[in-house]
């Protein structure tokens, strides 16, 4: 069985003081209930981007290895059909949460007060950049991407199938 008990907070901590949310004392903030604010927005998305992402790299492991263990052409071919098309539905929901992130860390900037906001400033000052984009990377890793084929040889394995 438990026990109610009421612990006395002592005056030190009692004192008023302002939260983030402006015009509300703290005492108020806790009476009202939870409070969202643009700093548990970003976790939240930062962590909904992460697993959707890690999700995505598993899943595309599976499809991949499951091609690869195909007996025959049509079994492949079904395998990678139907998990290009639900790679297409992650990609697109691992895009809405990247968006909502991004939009949600330019709010973020806005507040000179934010971690957020300070260490990208310092960061600019030392000439980094903001963020680097998916366009960026296969900028710089797009030719190299583009000779794989090139280095795998034109058959595939036993099979004799082409990689191409």
């Amino acid at each position: 069985m438990l026990l109610a008990a009421t612990i006395e907070v002592p005056a030190v901590h009692r004192r008023r003081r302002k939260v983030s949310m402006p015009n509300i004392l703290q005492e108020e903030r806790d009476r009202a209930g939870p409070v969202w604010d643009m700093s548990q927005e970003r976790q939240l998305m930062e962590l909904l981007v992460g697993q959707r992402f890690n999700f995505f790299v598993v899943f595309f492991s599976v499809v991949i290895a499951g091609a690869l263990d195909a007996t025959s052409p049509f079994r492949m071919q079904l395998i990678l059909t139907i998990g290009s098309v639900v790679a297409i539905i992650l990609t697109v929901a691992i895009h809405r949460a990247s968006d909502r992130l991004h939009v949600t860390l330019e709010e973020l900037r806005k507040d000179s007060t934010h971690p957020y906001s300070i260490v990208t400033s310092v960061l600019e000052e030392r000439g980094h950049r903001e963020g680097t984009t998916l366009s960026s990377v296969y900028a710089r890793l797009g030719p190299c991407l583009q000779l794989l084929p090139c280095i795998a040889g034109g058959k595939g394995g036993a099979t004799g199938r082409t990689l191409i």
